[in-house]
C-alpha cells in the first residue's frame, strides 16, 4: 500500500476527492483507505493509504491479458532513443513480467511518437493508445488543477501494454497535490488557478487501518474504504492549440519536452475531441453536488473518529474543509448553468 499526503492538506482531502472523481468518471484509479498510526505513546499521524498498482491491480482491472506494465519515471519525455532497451530502463519501469524483459512494444511506441509525420499521427494514435481514458485523465487533472501529472510535469501515471488490444492504456496515479497543492502552493495565491483565486486546505495528519465507522445521529454506516460506483464516459480542453494548456497548467513542466503531450494538442482533431471531452466532464464533476456531498460524508466520517480519537484539532480540519467546498463551489459559479 502506498501512504500518502507529502505537501497535502491537513484535512488529507485531495487524494481522495480526486480518486472520487475519476472513478464516477468511469476510470481506473487505486483504492483507498483513511488510516491513523501510533507508536508507543507518541501523538497519532493520519494518512491516506492507496493501492499498488502492479501485477494484482492490472488482473483486477485487466484479467487474463497478461501484459506489460510500465512505470513512468520523473524524466522520460516519450523520446526515441534507439532500439537498445537499455535506454530506456531508467525512464520506464517494467514493473510486470519482470523475468522477461521486454521494452519492445513500448520503443515501437515512443519511435512512432517521436517520428511519424503528422498525418501518420492522426491516423495511427489511436492504434497505439487508448485515446479515452488518456484524454479523461488529463481533462481531470486540469479540473482539479494537478500539475504534479502528465501534462505538466510528464509523470506520476503508468503505461500498460494490452496485448489482446495491442494497445497502450495511460493509468494515473498519486493525486495529492491536486487542488492547487503542486509545489506546496496555497489556492490563494492569484491565479493559481486560472484567472480564479481558489483556496486551498492547509496541511498534514492521521484513523485506524481500513476501519468502518458509525455515521452520525442514525445516517447509514458506510465504509471509507468502499468501492464507488463508475458511471458513464467523460471529457475535455481549452482549443487554440500548439498546447494552449488552460487553468492554471504549467506549459512543457519541469521535465522538458513530452512529445506525445505537444503534438496531440498541435493536432486540429484531437484538440476538438478534447475540447469536447473537457466540456463534458466539466459539468459532470461540478455541477451534480455529488463532489460536496463527498467532502460532506468523509468530513462526517472524520469528526466522528476525531471525536473519540483526537487525532486533529478538529477547528483546523473544519477550516481545511470549508476551502475546499469553497474551491468547488468557485469551481461550480464559473462552469455550472
Amino acid at each position: 500500500m502506498r501512504t500518502g499526503s507529502f505537501n497535502g492538506g491537513s484535512a488529507l482531502l485531495e487524494e481522495p476527492l480526486s480518486l472520487f472523481i475519476y472513478q464516477k468518471s468511469g476510470q481506473i484509479v487505486p483504492e483507498y483507505s483513511y488510516a491513523s498510526v501510533k507508536v508507543a505513546d507518541n501523538n497519532s499521524y493520519y494518512y491516506v493509504m492507496c493501492e499498488n498498482i502492479d501485477g494484482n491491480y492490472i488482473e483486477k482491472h485487466f484479467a487474463g491479458t497478461d501484459g506489460i506494465l510500465y512505470k513512468k519515471g520523473n524524466s522520460a519525455d516519450f523520446s526515441y532513443k534507439g532500439e537498445d532497451q537499455t535506454k530506456y530502463v531508467s525512464e520506464y519501469e517494467q514493473k510486470t513480467n519482470k523475468k522477461n524483459e521486454d521494452y519492445s512494444k513500448l520503443i515501437k511506441f515512443l519511435k512512432f511518437v517521436s517520428e511519424s509525420s503528422d498525418e501518420e499521427f492522426e491516423e495511427q494514435l489511436p492504434d497505439w493508445l487508448e485515446l479515452d481514458p488518456f484524454m479523461t485523465m488529463i481533462a481531470i487533472n486540469e479540473l482539479i488543477d494537478n500539475q504534479d501529472s502528465f501534462s505538466s510535469q510528464s509523470r506520476n501515471f503508468y503505461l500498460y501494454y494490452n496485448p489482446e488490444t495491442q494497445k497502450f492504456t495511460m493509468l494515473a496515479w498519486d493525486f495529492n497535490l491536486a487542488f492547487g497543492r503542486f509545489g506546496g502552493g496555497d489556492r490563494n495565491m492569484p491565479g493559481r488557478v486560472g484567472n480564479q483565486t481558489f483556496q486551498v486546505p492547509g496541511e498534514m495528519p492521521p484513523m485506524d487501518f481500513n476501519m468502518s465507522i458509525q455515521r452520525p445521529e442514525g445516517m447509514a454506516n458506510r465504509d471509507i474504504n468502499r468501492s464507488i460506483m463508475r458511471p458513464e464516459g467523460m471529457p475535455g480542453r481549452d482549443g487554440n492549440q500548439t498546447f494552449q494548456v488552460p487553468e492554471g497548467i504549467m506549459q512543457g513542466g519541469m521535465q522538458g519536452k513530452n512529445q506525445l503531450n505537444e503534438r496531440f494538442f498541435a493536432n486540429e482533431k484531437f484538440s476538438q475531441m478534447y475540447q469536447e471531452r473537457y466540456d463534458e466532464l466539466s459539468k459532470k464533476i461540478y455541477c451534480d453536488g455529488s463532489l460536496l456531498e463527498e467532502i460532506d460524508y468523509i468530513a462526517e466520517v472524520f469528526t466522528e473518529y476525531n471525536k473519540k480519537n483526537n487525532i486533529l484539532d478538529q477547528n483546523t480540519y473544519d477550516a481545511e474543509v470549508q476551502k475546499m467546498k469553497d474551491y468547488v463551489n468557485q469551481k461550480r459559479e464559473s462552469i455550472c448553468d
